[in-house]
């Protein structure tokens, strides 16, 4: 589950053997579960993703190194293998991880 705007989404599960995978209505995210190189793509359904960088993403004062991954709709995902998805960006607008549960934007 994510929250954004105060209100609370269920996220539904697409994982498989090759990915870590899940999806709601507006976006799906996938990471691969072996070993990650910068540019290297994948399907899921319809929709492609791409690592473009791994960088530090520095939020209230705390970096942690992060994959940063697009996919084909424009979205943007900051993925963390120590601390999972830590933000992502749809419509314009940035969601970054504010604990166990939830997203603040």
């Amino acid at each position: 589950m994510y929250y954004g705007s105060d209100v609370g989404y269920q996220l539904l599960d697409c994982s498989s053997r090759e990915y870590l995978c899940f999806r709601h209505n507006d976006f799906v995210f996938s990471f691969p579960n072996d070993d990650v190189t910068i540019n290297q793509e994948w399907q899921i359904d319809d929709i492609r993703f791409k690592v473009l960088s791994k960088e530090p993403l520095l939020v209230l004062g705390v970096s942690e190194e992060v994959y940063v991954i697009s996919d084909d709709e424009g979205n943007h995902f900051y993925y963390s293998i120590d601390g999972g998805l830590l933000g992502f960006r749809f419509q314009s607008v940035i969601y970054f991880s504010e604990g166990e549960f939830g997203y603040a934007f």
